[in-house]
């Protein structure tokens, strides 16, 4: 599934990211629906270069097929408005403080994994890296 983006590699790194993909496919945290093209390529790369993005996505169930399954790893928000829609709909339900916080933290370690993986795969421009970080930031504050 991921052949392309390895061919990438040199061989050392292929090394080191070959048991973080295999315990992606044996965790199964990848459902069997069609990955784009554009995430399996990219994966060996991002996950080489950010252990950030990697252990958020083999610690958090759901995290990585939640960003594929919404394309929100494909596109580029358009401003705090698109942020503010996501954090809407996931604090809706939101009845403590204690829930609140738990909310609080899924919406940055999703987003600030999206804005990583976006930037490592190039598919970021520099505008877009300084405006989500800071959208981000300002929204949860």
């Amino acid at each position: 599934m991921f052949k392309h983006g390895m061919q990438l590699l040199p061989d050392k790194l292929q090394d080191v990211i070959l048991p973080l993909l295999n315990d992606l496919v044996s965790k199964n945290i990848l459902s069997d629906n069609t990955i784009p093209d554009e995430i399996t390529y990219s994966l060996p790369k991002v996950w080489v270069l950010s252990e950030f993005v990697t252990q958020n996505c083999l610690r958090h169930e759901g995290l990585l097929q939640e960003l594929i399954d919404s394309g929100d790893l494909l596109v580029s928000y358009q401003g705090i408005n698109d942020f503010q829609i996501r954090f809407d709909k996931l604090t809706a339900s939101v009845e403590t403080e204690q829930q609140l916080m738990a909310v609080l933290r899924q919406f940055r370690r999703r987003e600030m994994t999206r804005i990583v993986w976006r930037d490592l795969s190039g598919w970021a421009d520099l505008i877009e890296r300084r405006a989500k970080k800071g959208d981000t930031d300002n929204l949860i504050t």
